[in-house]
């Protein structure tokens, strides 16, 4: 099976030099350098030698994850570290503000494809789970891969890294694999400006579904019975879709929607009774125990069900 790799680089904080970088080590003799352990840290045993020969002593520092090398080399407590590529540096860098860069490379990472539970490709049975990454450039490097041997084939993808323009590519490369569904995150609302001419499915975004939430709570606090069950701005936050359950205290149980006075700028959507979903029409109507789904402009204060209807 062929392999793709990608080259480790030792990295260094923004303006602070190696041998005297005025941090951790001041004397210009000693060099702390956090690293994984294998193989970063065991590599760097070997060089402990070779560097005590030219009069140096290099502290090797060991971690367990891929973050706290990065804000402990921000924050002075490392002169470098010694585990990532150049593109999750960067990637990094974006997210947490950081301002890491690379000094060298150093050894490229051999990528592959690891037996669990078959000891070949061919034992994959239809609907195997196959664990991927979840940083954004080795995701991409995995789909890659499982696309060169043959195992490219997937229900979903989900892309949700730091960055919005990886996932859009990552996604695009998936809708371009026939993947049956793509969902994107992205951290920035402006950018689902640049989606729509892009032929992706599903975009979230933490932010807006962090305020659909707080908003969703504020309403039910404003009124501790009927308040809506969810809420989701929509059409770039100028308009809002509601689902309500229709209590003993919804008026006009079992009136036609067209006998109904609505609000200006409300609309019944949907009418979901029991398991049946109901696209309604002037002869629908909604009754107690049933789910009410509608869309309103911006500005219209829907507290509850009743709220919908003219005084």
């Amino acid at each position: 099976m062929k392999k793709k790799v990608t080259a480790l680089v030792l990295s260094l904080a923004l303006a602070l030099g190696l041998a005297a970088c005025g941090g951790p080590s001041s004397d210009g003799k000693t060099i702390k350098v956090g690293a994984t352990p294998a193989p970063h840290a065991a590599i760097l045993e070997v060089v402990q030698d070779i560097l005590a020969e030219d009069g140096y002593t290099l502290e090797i520092v060991e971690y367990d994850d891929y973050v706290t090398p990065n804000t402990s080399l921000e924050d002075g407590s490392l002169d470098a570290n010694y585990f990532q590529h150049i593109t999750y540096m960067n990637e990094f860098n974006a997210e947490h503000g950081t301002h890491l860069v690379s000094a060298a490379g150093i050894h490229y990472e051999p990528f592959g494809l690891y037996a669990g539970k078959c000891a070949s490709l061919e034992e994959l049975a239809d609907g195997a789970q196959i664990a991927v990454p979840n940083d954004g450039t080795n995701e991409a490097r995995a789909l890659l891969l499982l696309e060169q041997e043959g195992v490219s084939g997937c229900d979903a993808l989900v892309t949700l890294t730091g960055l919005d323009e990886l996932n859009m590519i990552i996604s695009l490369y998936g809708a371009s694999c026939k993947v049956p569904q793509v969902i994107t995150k992205l951290g920035h609302i402006e950018n689902t400006d640049i989606l729509g001419n892009l032929s992706l499915d599903s975009v979230i975004s933490p932010k807006e579904l962090c305020c659909n939430t707080i908003v969703q709570y504020v309403r039910a606090m404003k009124n501790q019975t009927g308040a809506a069950l969810t809420v989701h701005t929509i059409a770039d936050g100028q308009a809002e879709a509601m689902e309500f359950l229709v209590d003993g205290k919804v008026r006009h149980c079992g009136v036609p929607l067209k006998n109904l006075k609505l609000k200006k700028g409300v609309l019944v959507v949907c009418i979901a009774k029991g398991a049946k979903m109901e696209i309604p029409n002037g002869d629908s109507f909604f009754q107690s125990g049933d789910i009410v789904y509608i869309v309103t402009s911006k500005g219209k204060n829907i507290f509850q069900l009743n709220d919908i209807f003219e005084s």
